[in-house]
């Protein structure tokens, strides 16, 4: 077996070095530890010099490659979207992936890693698929910069659940929306008028101007929404939620009476609904000062919450016939499976019509038929 030297160093670390010879050249190798060194001489004794050296280096080049932890970190560090956003695909990957997946070496991670990782997830379908986007995007963020061949995470399905926002909704008929109205302090109704009536979110309704309404048009535009930075918790204005949530709604003549008044006389920089104070109005402190104590007190359970008027708007839209596409735009769907997945359980009259049409052309083909 080759000899082990000890050598000290300047500094007055200790290395320890075997020679050998590797492809017909002596050379030699420095080790921090004794042991290591003595395994490397035991390789060459017992594998030879050239493989001994091969695996060394091997071992040596797994050493230096990123954890998954590590190429996270400098991933989120290079994103260019919302601090809120990075904030949250942070928390995801801490909370749910990082425990499972963050300790390994990025070439050693497979696709029976990936799944079982996403095996142990727990949580609403939705909060799953979310967090499952930020897995998957750093692992093709890893692949576009050359640190993988090949995500691990393609081809995995995420597990089937039944669609668990159904039970949420909650459907207000027209009756249970006028007494809404009736109970909602004078000074909100506009808003209360604008949710249904337009079906956007509360974010986008409460991030309007005066300039974004056309009362003659009887349009609204929809280009910004209020957002939370999660990592110091302030709010802003900034973009919608997707690039079709860029959009013109076109409103009921009851809406535009609701804000007329509102808009007359007004800056068109001004914000179109503010609380009484002239300031943004607040989510929470509007659900629990007026929504949960007032609006909704004589409604019976279950009680609805401030986005069931978004829902009940789309309810009262398909009840009408409106094309499921006409919606997907209104609502500013960026994919019509969005619109589809979310208030298809409302269209049993809608199949019910297409196998009406359906028969009434075949029995008229059947009728043209010559006879025997």
């Amino acid at each position: 077996m080759p000899k082990v030297n000890t050598r000290t160093l300047k500094s007055g670390a200790t290395r320890y070095f075997v020679r050998f010879r590797a492809d017909g050249a002596q050379t030699s190798l420095p080790f921090a530890t004794e042991a290591e060194a003595e395994r490397f001489a035991r390789d060459v004794e017992q594998r030879g010099g050239q493989w001994a050296l091969d695996n060394y280096l091997a071992e040596v080049e797994a050493a230096e490659e990123m954890t998954l932890d590590q190429w996270a970190t400098r991933y989120f560090d290079s994103l260019t979207i919302s601090p809120g956003a990075i904030h949250n695909y942070r928390r995801d990957w801490r909370r749910r992936w990082n425990p499972y997946l963050g300790h390994m070496k990025l070439s050693r991670i497979t696709r029976e890693d990936v799944v079982a990782a996403l095996k142990k997830q727990e949580g609403a379908p939705k909060t799953i698929t979310n967090a499952w986007g930020t897995l998957a995007s750093l692992l093709k963020a890893a692949v576009l910069d050359g640190h993988l061949e090949r995500s691990p995470a393609l081809g995995v399905k995420l597990p089937e659940h039944e669609h668990h926002e159904r039970t949420e909704h909650r459907y207000l008929t027209q009756a249970e929306f006028h007494t809404v109205v009736a109970d909602t302090p004078e000074w909100y109704r506009p808003l209360i008028w604008m949710l249904a009536g337009s079906g956007m979110r509360w974010g986008e309704a409460t991030a309007l101007l005066v300039g974004d309404v056309d009362l003659v048009a009887r349009t609204v535009r929809i280009t910004k929404a209020w957002k939370r930075d999660q990592g110091n918790g302030t709010w802003y204005v900034g973009a919608p939620k997707t690039k079709k949530s860029r959009r013109t709604v076109i409103l009921p003549n009851e809406t535009v009476e609701a804000i007329r008044p509102l808009v007359a006389g007004r800056k068109r920089t001004e914000l179109l609904f503010t609380n009484r104070r002239g300031e943004w109005i607040r989510h929470q402190t509007f659900y629990r000062e007026h929504w949960a104590k007032k609006c909704t007190k004589a409604i019976e359970a279950p009680r609805p919450r401030i986005h069931d008027l978004r829902h009940s708007h789309v309810a009262w839209l398909i009840a009408a016939g409106v094309p499921l596409p006409v919606i997907q735009a209104r609502l500013g769907h960026e994919k019509i499976t969005t619109t589809i997945d979310t208030y298809g359980h409302l269209l049993p009259d809608i199949q019910r019509q297409a196998a009406d049409a359906a028969d009434r052309v075949l029995g008229g083909v059947v009728a043209l038929q010559p006879a025997p």
